[in-house]
């Protein structure tokens, strides 16, 4: 089984992701990072991990592009997405776990 892709939002892009995905308008910074690291540990236990990094832009032509809008199980799905197309390149990827 391969690593799950976990999201990785940096604390600067973090309020824009909130604007564009509702349920992490109440949720602070603080505290989805405590969830991605509770992932990460999880995780880390099974199949391992692999952390994507995402901007707002390449989301934002990600959601325009499949005629969807901001959710959080898509941000989820994007980071999949974007860990499918990083290992097809020759020296690409995240950290991993």
């Amino acid at each position: 089984m391969s690593p799950s892709a976990l999201p990785l939002i940096s604390e600067q892009d973090y309020p824009i992701f909130q604007r564009m995905i509702g349920e992490l308008r109440q949720t602070s910074y603080e505290e989805w990072h405590e969830d991605h690291t509770k992932a990460i540990a999880y995780r880390r236990s099974r199949n391992g991990f692999v952390e994507i990094g995402l901007s707002p832009d390449e989301f934002g032509k990600w959601l325009t592009d499949n005629n969807k809008t901001g959710h959080l199980e898509l941000l989820w799905e994007f980071a999949e997405d974007k860990a499918e197309r990083l290992a097809r390149k020759p020296g690409a990827g995240g950290s991993s776990g």
